[in-house]
């Protein structure tokens, strides 16, 4: 049976331009659409409070001018573990860092679950 085309598989340059597409910069703007749309679509008050301290989380180890990409979420995520984090607190920071990045259109720059 043939995909949807919501369901076909990207083509390679597609997935070459994909790839060739620089890291995403977090901003104040970003953030703050991100947990407007959160509200938006009924997260509960502590759900957003949450997102936030774990975006604050991510904002402390981020370098000023710098981009989100996959090898600087894996070294957050290693940091976070030495700092004493628990695995499912640093999989929770992660699958807000997802989200975000989900929202923002980037699904290519989304991290791995710490197992």
């Amino acid at each position: 049976m043939p995909l949807e085309k919501s369901q076909e598989r990207p083509s390679l340059s597609e997935n070459t331009e994909r790839l060739s597409r620089p890291g995403l910069r977090l901003t104040d703007e970003l953030e703050l659409r991100f947990l407007e749309n959160l509200r938006e679509h009924g997260r509960t008050k502590g759900t957003i409070s949450t997102y936030r301290r774990n975006l604050s989380k991510l904002r402390k180890y981020l370098p000023e001018d710098s981009n989100l990409d996959p090898a600087f979420l894996s070294s957050w995520q290693s940091e976070l573990l030495e700092q004493g984090y628990s695995p499912g607190t640093v999989n929770s920071c992660t699958a807000t860092v997802n989200g975000l990045l989900e929202f923002a259109g980037r699904r290519d720059l989304q991290a791995g679950q710490i197992l």
